[in-house]
Order: structure tokens, then sequence, then C-alpha cells
């Protein structure tokens, strides 16, 4: 043995509590986790929806800047002009 200091009765009565607080630490790991997945799982959602908003913006102003290349080009009449929304 490796010098325990404990009677071999006292250590078996320590067992069912060393086990319980292993049980409650697992419990609480698990809660963590659960609720990290959900945030997790928000925090993708909420990602997915800004890079389509992103992309949306990014086509709006590529149409733009088309709009305008088109206004300066060298052969453009001076009544072709459109209006910018």
């Amino acid at each position: 043995m490796t010098g325990n200091p404990q009677r071999p009765d006292a250590a078996a009565q320590e067992v069912p509590k060393r086990l319980s607080r292993l049980e409650e630490a697992q419990t609480f790991a698990d809660r963590e986790l659960e609720q990290l997945s959900e945030q997790l799982a928000a925090l993708q959602a909420r990602l997915g929806e800004l890079t389509a908003r992103l992309a949306r913006i990014e086509a709006s102003l590529g149409g733009l800047a088309e709009r305008i290349d088109a206004r300066q080009a060298p052969g453009a009449a001076p009544g072709d002009e459109d209006a910018v929304d």
C-alpha cells in the first residue's frame, strides 16, 4: 500500500460522499454543456442571418457601382443619366 493514514473502514465511508460530489459535478457540467450548446446554436443562426444580410448589401452596392460606372463611361450621353436610388 501507499501508506494511507486512514483506516480501511473510514476510507470506505468516504466513497459515497466522493461519489456524490462527482455526480453533482457531472450534473453541473452536463447542464453547462447544454446551455453552451443552445447559445452556440443561437449564435450560428444569427451569423447565418447576418451573412445573408451582408450578401444582399453587397449585391445592392454592386448594382449601384455598375450604374455609377455606366453614367461615367466616356460614351454616355448627357441626358442618359438615371436617378440613383
